[in-house]
């Protein structure tokens, strides 16, 4: 007698060995209770990914032929391209680090010159600062924000934030108090001594 490893039926095997089959999902009852013995799909399976394995080795010493190289020469070039990679890698990063402080330096300087033309105090400057982030720069070097649903540039969104805080604002000089504080001085003189004012008063009698 000649045992199967799938039987399509469970009838079909014979009753002494039938607890070595377990029925698989297509409804195939295949032999599973021996130890190290494979079905026929899963020979399959390994003779295609043998093949497949053979194949792409062919062609890989097929590929060395053609370039001419001997294994360790590849394997040589190969270290040297990734060493290469690594070291782009890295260069990138620092470039975008430098990109990336060059940006938010000329956005910092922009705010400084708004801060400066619209009279902000100093104490104040590094709040205005402290918004960098929020800021894009373009292309032509253009500092904006957006707000709203438009691009303000630091000038105009700092006269908005200054109706919200205008304690950033640095106090300013009362001209009025300049003004009166000049003319009070130009009218008034201090009092003359007791001698001067019996000397006007004697010179007044005089006259009359």
């Amino acid at each position: 007698m000649t045992l199967q490893t799938a039987y399509p039926e469970e009838s079909g095997i014979p009753e002494q060995y039938r607890e070595l089959y377990s029925k698989a999902e297509d409804g195939v009852w295949r032999l599973t209770g021996i130890e190290g013995i494979r079905t026929a799909e899963e020979t399959n399976a390994l003779e295609t990914a043998l093949i497949h394995e053979r194949e792409e080795l062919s062609s890989l010493k097929k590929l060395v032929e053609s370039i001419g190289k001997k294994p360790e020469e590849l394997a040589a070039f190969a270290a040297e391209h990734e060493q290469l990679v690594n070291g782009l890698a890295e260069t990138r990063e620092k470039l975008d680090t430098c990109t990336e402080q060059i940006r938010r330096e000329k956005i910092e300087k922009s705010l400084r010159k708004a801060a400066a033309e619209k009279g902000v105090r100093t104490e104040a400057v590094n709040d205005v600062l402290a918004r960098a982030a929020a800021f894009e720069l373009n292309d032509d070097d253009s500092v904006i924000i957006r707000s709203n649903g438009e691009d303000l540039s630091p000038e105009q969104w700092l006269e908005q934030q200054l109706k919200q805080a205008p304690h950033w604002l640095a106090p300013s000089k009362s001209a009025g108090a300049k003004g009166f504080a000049g003319t009070f001085k130009h009218h008034y003189s201090a009092p003359a001594s007791i001698a001067e004012i019996i000397s006007d008063s004697w010179n007044n009698n005089k006259r009359s």
